[in-house]
């Protein structure tokens, strides 16, 4: 099938030296099956936070965003209920002006 996302949004807001805030209101999907039936409408909203652990002595960089996305969404458009995740994000540099990141 076929899928069209129209542009996501991510609203970051920093509250401490370690600490931001993120929301993301839902953004519009349309997805056509090979059958040629179509879903669209909006999906869910995303509540998120994000802390900065580290650097570690190293340079490595670490930062924790928990989150949730609540199930606002239009029907074949939203989980059904409430989705949570974890990202455990490193970064590290390696010269020149570029990192790894992941």
């Amino acid at each position: 099938g076929r899928s069209l996302g129209l542009p996501e949004v991510l609203i970051r807001y920093g509250v401490s030296e370690r600490w931001e805030v993120r929301f993301a209101p839902a953004n519009y999907n349309q997805l056509r099956n090979d059958n040629g039936g179509t879903v669209s409408g909006f999906g869910d909203t995303y509540f998120g936070a994000k802390y900065q652990v580290g650097p570690l002595r190293d340079g490595t960089e670490i930062s924790l965003i928990p989150a949730f996305f609540v199930p606002w969404g239009q029907r074949g458009m939203s989980s059904g209920g409430i989705d949570p995740e974890l990202k455990i994000c490193v970064a590290r540099g390696i010269g020149g002006g570029r990192s790894l990141s992941g």
